[in-house]
């Protein structure tokens, strides 16, 4: 079930026109793929999907998100 969303999530991000993203200091997120939790002052990644943001740590982004977000560059 949770690999279904992981995959949802990240078919979701690639079907955008266009993706923006946003790395900040993160406050005690939960990245919406693994579902960690992103220490205090680590970098979290924000990715705008449509009206709704996407909040992913680092390693998930460099593992999943990163050549979706380069193809829209």
């Amino acid at each position: 079930m949770a690999g279904d969303r992981r995959q949802l999530l990240i078919r979701t991000i690639a079907a955008q026109a266009s993706v923006q993203v946003s790395v900040r200091e993160s406050a005690g997120a939960s990245c919406a793929l693994c579902l960690g939790l992103i220490a205090a002052g680590g970098r979290q990644y924000e990715i705008d999907v449509g009206q709704s943001t996407v909040i992913v740590d680092e390693n998930c982004y460099d593992s999943s998100v990163r050549h979706i977000v380069d193809a829209h560059s």
